[in-house]
């Protein structure tokens, strides 16, 4: 091989190199437990909360709930953890859920559903969504996205993201819950976070 050959032979090699090392990190990629299981172990956690919201509140389990302009907030409590936390944030004809499923008061499934309240939906900005965020050990591990109900468009994505954004959110809503006490700002607060850390999904 040449000097010519080899100098671009070597200069291929680091740039493919150093693409490789920009790839963002895979949830399965550290974990030795499959990425399915974890997903699995989320969703019947999920679905146990479900089940327990739906029972009656008793010594230390209760449900909380809270209604102030734009927000209607409720939470269903293990003394002062939280255990499942909701908000729905109404503006114009634009409605938004969020649901924040939670172990030792950090959260392990995020879901955000957002649709427009007309009677028309063709006349609607957006087709409706759904995003669930996945989360095991502080980080987002899959994040899933529908778009539309009618055939549904749905992406997966199942690259690392730090899950402190919705950390902070369900803190935030479980203490407006708990203390009671109607809080414009802390609600405003979580309005402008949210538009800033929820991308929009694709798909019209």
């Amino acid at each position: 091989m040449n000097k010519r050959l080899r100098t671009a032979f070597l200069l291929v090699w680091v740039i493919s190199c150093s693409a490789e090392g920009t790839k963002p990190a895979s949830a399965a990629a550290d974990d030795p437990v499959p990425l399915a299981k974890r997903i699995q172990a989320i969703q019947a956690e999920a679905k146990r909360i479900d089940n327990l919201s739906e029972t009656p509140d008793q010594a230390r389990r209760r449900q909380v709930a809270m209604e102030m302009p734009h927000w209607q907030l409720s939470g269903m409590f293990d003394d002062t953890r939280p255990i499942l936390v909701s908000a729905i944030f109404s503006e114009g004809h634009m409605v938004r859920e969020e649901t924040y499923y939670l172990r030792d008061a950090s959260p392990v499934l995020v879901k955000v559903d957002k649709w427009w309240d007309v009677e028309d939906q063709t006349r609607a900005p957006e087709r409706p969504s759904r995003q669930q965020f996945f989360i095991d050990k502080n980080q987002v591990i899959r994040r899933v996205i529908e778009v539309g109900t009618s055939r549904p468009i749905k992406r997966t994505d199942d690259t690392i993201q730090p899950a402190e954004p919705w950390a902070a959110r369900a803190a935030v809503l479980a203490r407006v819950l708990l203390s009671g006490t109607k809080d414009p700002a802390a609600m405003d607060s979580l309005k402008l976070l949210q538009e800033a850390d929820l991308h929009a999904p694709s798909g019209k």
